[in-house]
């Protein structure tokens, strides 16, 4: 009797639907997921479950990491790729609507050899109707610093300035790129410069420039920064003015508001570089790569300029080894970074209260992200949506390889 209670036991239990767990698994080659699954991004999901991020593609790791742009219909991904059967690395355009990927067009091929830096940056001019794109390349032969506009009928886009230098650039060139708009039609860019022949000749460029027609209406080079022998910049054009932070060989910042020179800010650490920024009103902030107990790390200074003492960077977070990023969404900061165990977000508020320098160090919501493998995050960058928030992040993959994902997250699902 035991034994046909044992027979009919194993064949129920062949004949019943397996139980796969809520982990995502790899989707069957031919063939649906099983009962209670479907297939999302090349990976089999619960029935109920939210879409897995999407995969954007593998490339070789030696790139710049890409940059996210909201252009009012959805999310676009500038990122530099490598072709798999000539190598040649190119710049890339690719949107997304809706979570569908809509196009993918090569914008510039990229000349890549050995010991070559390049820097990418872009923004979307909402009443211009287009994208701005930035890029610098430096290598043995050379360095150029090309800015691009495009727009929805464009397949390339034009050129709205290129700048050569035939003197190979060994040391540093054309510094990283970085664009912002306040208004949706006029654009700022800045960058350096840096003569490896001399060191001599290290100057800081600012340059607005009007819409897709490019034309430039002025240069905003703060006054005594082109002998300060500054070698890198960023810019961050807000309602309340522009402010242009740079970066001299002595490892200090100073921060431009509005053409005026202020006193310099994160003193007491070398700063090596300095990524991207977020103003509103006095606040702001600013994604720096420090030297700290012997170890180059990167990190989120948290700061004011108030009107009557100039106060700079006041508070920096916890000292990271990937590069995050930060905006400003309505009254708080959003924070994307990795900690070695941890991929997430963390939300901030802006202090009101500029005199209170405890009030930047109160801890934020975290907001874990939903990843489909717990490889190591090389960096992450963040775009803010109508009714979303974009991210796009790189992880390690074997090989030498990177994979890069995409996914918006609600608002309402962030406590906005």
């Amino acid at each position: 009797m035991s034994a046909r209670l044992f027979l009919l036991g194993v064949l129920l239990t062949a004949c019943s639907t397996p139980d796969f767990g809520p982990a995502p698994f790899t989707c069957p080659e031919l063939g649906a997921c099983p009962d209670g699954y479907r297939c999302a991004e090349g990976v089999c999901i619960g029935t109920e479950a939210p879409d897995p991020p999407i995969f954007v593609g593998q490339t070789a790791s030696n790139i710049t990491e890409p940059v996210l742009v909201y252009d009012g219909d959805g999310y676009t991904i500038f990122s530099e790729q490598v072709d798999d059967d000539t190598h040649f690395h190119t710049l890339h355009l690719t949107r997304y609507s809706a979570g569908k990927r809509k196009d993918d067009q090569v914008l510039a091929t990229l000349t890549r050899v050995d010991g070559s830096d390049i820097g990418l940056d872009a923004i979307f001019l909402s009443v211009a109707k287009a994208y701005l794109a930035a890029w610098s390349v430096n290598n043995k032969l050379g360095s150029s610093l090309t800015v691009r506009s495009i727009t929805s009928e464009d397949n390339r886009g034009s050129d709205l300035s290129m700048l050569t230098s035939t003197t190979p650039a060994t040391v540093i060139g054309f510094s990283r790129p970085s664009l912002s708009s306040a208004d949706g039609s006029d654009a700022y860019l800045a960058y350096t410069f840096t003569d490896p022949a001399t060191s001599t000749t290290d100057t800081l460029r600012c340059s607005k420039f009007a819409g897709v027609a490019g034309t430039l209406i002025e240069s905003c080079v703060p006054m005594g920064a082109a002998n300060r022998f500054v070698s890198e910049a960023v810019i961050d054009a807000a309602d309340a003015g522009t402010t242009l932070f740079w970066r001299d060989t002595q490892y200090h910042v100073s921060l431009t508001r509005n053409g005026q020179t202020q006193a310099p800010v994160g003193l007491g650490r070398e700063i090596l570089s300095v990524r991207r920024s977020a103003a509103k009103g006095s606040f702001f902030t600013l994604i720096v790569q420090v030297s700290t107990e012997m170890r180059v790390r990167w990190r989120l200074a948290l700061g004011a300029v108030a009107p009557t003492t100039n106060d700079g960077m006041i508070k920096y977070s916890e000292p990271i080894d990937s590069i995050p990023d930060v905006v400003i969404l309505d009254d708080d900061l959003v924070y994307c970074f990795y900690d070695g165990k941890t991929f997430a977000l963390q939300r901030y508020k802006i202090p009101t209260d500029l005199t209170k320098k405890e009030s930047f160090v109160q801890p934020g919501a975290l907001f874990p992200m939903e990843r489909l493998s717990s490889a190591p995050v090389r960096s992450c960058r963040l775009a803010v949506g109508d009714r979303d928030l974009g991210i796009v992040w790189q992880e390690a993959a074997p090989n030498d390889q990177v994979r890069t994902y995409f996914t918006a997250l609600s608002r309402a699902s962030l406590g906005f």
